[in-house]
């Protein structure tokens, strides 16, 4: 039987989109979704995001603002992950939901010589069953055309070729725990999972929600300048003595 196999996420198949179920839990628990960085009118349609980049706009060279939704397209996941950290330490987004499309990729966002935590040091979940992404239609109508026409089987849909993973940036990693939990689409369960964070991310998680619940501007201004001498000493790699003069205090 001959079969067809199609690239999820990679350079030459970059356009999957998240299914409408993760979407929606991602939408419950940060409560709306300000930005989707790497989409397309057509998966705007379920995300629903009030702004969004396609491939044209380079959404790696936009504005970043608000409660982010990012499926990062293949060929780019280093460069989006990276966009996405620098858009959380300084400040720009308030929460961010990051659909892995493998569990390999979190071993090629592994920090080297950046100063940002991996995906797997934020709360994360791993569906115990593949994500279905949803193709392109364009693609999907070009890819069915192409194996038809050299005599090939050509499925309608494509089976999900990798396992993934879910992660949350935000002040309230039990909120997402307790949505991934009550998300089963198409009666899959998704088997959540939270490992302790380091002190870095712990102590950028406090304080960014020190940002989030400020009452006042004089408050919000602490809580900024506290974030920037945090990243400052982890980049200067002083985390120690960071942790020091906070305990002598």
């Amino acid at each position: 039987m001959t079969t067809d196999f199609v690239a999820r996420h990679s350079c030459d198949s970059p356009e999957w989109y998240t299914p409408t179920g993760y979407v929606e839990a991602a939408r419950r628990v940060m409560g709306r979704i300000d930005l989707d960085p790497a989409s397309h009118e057509e998966a705007n349609l379920t995300v629903k995001a009030t702004t969004f980049y396609t491939a044209e706009d380079d959404g790696l060279h936009q504005p970043w603002h608000g409660r982010v939704f990012l499926n990062p397209p293949g060929g780019l996941v280093p460069e989006f992950w990276y966009a996405l950290m620098v858009a959380w330490a300084e400040g720009r987004i308030d929460q961010a939901i990051w659909i892995g499309y493998s569990l390999e990729q979190l071993q090629s966002l592994q920090p080297r010589g950046r100063f940002f935590p991996s995906p797997i040091e934020w709360s994360i979940c791993i569906p115990r069953r593949r994500i279905p992404f949803v193709e392109n239609e364009a693609k999907k109508a070009a890819r069915i055309e192409k194996l038809t026409a050299a005599g090939k089987r050509a499925n309608a849909k494509s089976s999900p070729s990798h396992g993934n993973y879910i992660t949350y940036l935000g002040g309230y990693p039990s909120k997402f725990v307790g949505r991934v939990r009550r998300l089963r689409p198409r009666g899959d369960p998704v088997k959540p999972e939270a490992p302790e964070p380091s002190a870095f991310v712990r102590e950028v998680q406090k304080l960014h929600l020190r940002q989030l619940e400020a009452r006042t501007p004089e408050d919000r201004d602490a809580a900024d300048h506290e974030l920037s001498h945090l990243l400052r000493m982890n980049a200067a790699g002083r985390l120690d003595e960071y942790f020091a003069n906070r305990e002598a205090i």
